[in-house]
């Protein structure tokens, strides 16, 4: 039995080894099979018409449904997911994004100069009228009241589906 344990950690350690040293040298430990649905996207248009909103009331975190005053939407163009790169329009000022596929999942992150980020996944997943599941994730931290105090942090996941090739 102790033969059997010491040859079980040998091996973790030397496959864990293996992924270590892949991404140290800037290769990527080998994921599931990227989607080929998504591997041939080059531009989407995205509708988030449901969203939820986080916040703190005395140090205590709470989460609530935001009411639906209208849809967020946001292009996505010049999607090369091979390259990693994606330009984003719709959160403020256009941006380059960094882009990662990973398996039915389209990952997009956008970091601004100002610290505020937004990832959006799109799922390999169909909605309707071949449009495919999508979630928005937005943090920020730094924006100023008046009198120069910083705000609270803004925390939101937003809900939709994006089109391809729009």
């Amino acid at each position: 039995m102790r033969v059997y344990k010491v040859l079980v950690v040998g091996v973790c350690v030397v496959l864990g080894t293996s992924a270590i040293d892949a991404q140290r040298r800037g290769r990527r430990p080998r994921g599931p099979e990227a989607s080929p649905v998504l591997e041939a996207v080059t531009a989407l248009t995205c509708v988030f018409p449901a969203s939820a909103s986080g916040s703190w009331t005395n140090g205590q975190p709470s989460a609530a449904v935001a009411s639906p005053a209208g849809a967020t939407t946001m292009r996505l163009s010049e999607v090369d997911a091979q390259g990693g790169t994606a330009i984003a329009a719709g959160l403020g000022e256009t941006a380059e994004v960094t882009v990662r596929l990973v398996g039915s999942n389209l990952h997009f992150l956008d970091i601004r100069p100002s610290g505020a980020l937004a990832v959006t996944t799109v799922f390999s997943e169909v909605s309707h009228d071949g449009r495919l599941k999508a979630v928005q994730s937005r943090s920020e931290y730094g924006g100023t009241r008046g009198g120069g105090t910083a705000g609270p942090p803004a925390v939101s996941q937003h809900y939709g589906d994006c089109e391809i090739g729009k």
